[in-house]
């Protein structure tokens, strides 16, 4: 049987993954890209739908669920919420104007898909919402405070709307995957005094770098990994809330939660290498 699905930032890394893992269980997928042009390969694919969405543009969004809903032939079935970008700066002087535009693509622009596409769904009564986050939601790394804050605040609107829609039939699931091996380094912009390499953050941001090299060597998992658990929140809406992926992830939420404050912080400093940076 072929049921539709919707994943936003399908063109690379989990979302390609999350494609792949999903057009091989059966389901057409509509591919939301923030550049058409550069997935070209999605689009030559069997059972597939690319859309312009620009996680920016209220408009493409709203035209880019119509689009998809137009390719169903009525309510998606689900909806994989996975575009998101980091943004790294001291809290002391990260650039604000950058800090709200990855807002917009990391929160806001996820929660307008959802806007657009769960009046169908509530009405068919049924379906799967996943959000692609990160143990970012749960830990908070130094110099990334506003990417973490993003995804803090992405759990924090999957928890109200699994309350939300649970009694009209639609599962709400977070993948919460550690380190992965893809491409999303290449995405992350530095702002504020770490940008330059000077000020007083300099050497921790160096020292940084260093501790999530070694954290990516031991611990990485690939996109595939992260996209099965995507794929089995989808086709399972009885998924729980929350689904650790990696080794990595799991060991950090378990400390987090089973340390106070004082004690969890050095331990997360050791784990990246972190010595006192003045």
């Amino acid at each position: 049987m072929c049921i539709r699905d919707r994943v936003t930032g399908a063109s690379r890394g989990i979302g390609r993954a999350t494609v792949d893992a999903l057009l091989a269980n059966g389901w057409r997928v509509v591919a939301g890209v923030r550049d058409p042009g550069a997935a070209r390969g999605l689009a030559s694919l069997a059972d597939v739908e690319v859309v312009h969405i620009d996680l920016s543009d209220e408009g493409t969004i709203t035209d880019g669920v119509r689009a998809g809903e137009a390719f169903a032939g009525g309510a998606l079935s689900a909806v994989v919420s996975n575009a998101a970008w980091a943004l790294a700066g001291a809290v002391e002087d990260v650039d604000l104007d950058a800090a709200r535009e990855q807002f917009q693509v990391n929160v806001f622009g996820g929660v307008g898909v959802l806007q657009a596409a769960l009046p169908a769904m509530r009405e068919a009564g049924s379906g799967s919402i996943v959000f692609v986050s990160s143990i970012a939601a749960r830990v908070t790394h130094p110099l990334l405070g506003m990417y973490c804050a993003s995804k803090y605040a992405l759990r924090s609107v999957a928890e109200a709307l699994a309350l939300e829609v649970g009694p009209f039939g639609i599962g709400v699931t977070m993948v919460e995957p550690g380190m992965v091996a893809t491409e999303f380094s290449a995405s992350t912009a530095a702002t504020g005094s770490i940008e330059t390499g000077e000020g007083p953050y300099s050497s921790l941001f160096g020292e940084l770098r260093v501790g999530f090299g070694e954290w990516r060597r031991l611990h990485e998992v690939p996109a595939e990994r992260v996209a099965q658990a995507v794929a089995r929140a989808v086709i399972e809406p009885e998924t729980p809330l929350t689904v650790l992926v990696g080794d990595d992830a799991a060991w950090l939420s378990y400390e987090r939660g089973s340390r106070d404050d004082a004690a969890f912080n050095q331990e997360l400093l050791d784990f990246l290498g972190i010595r006192k940076h003045r």
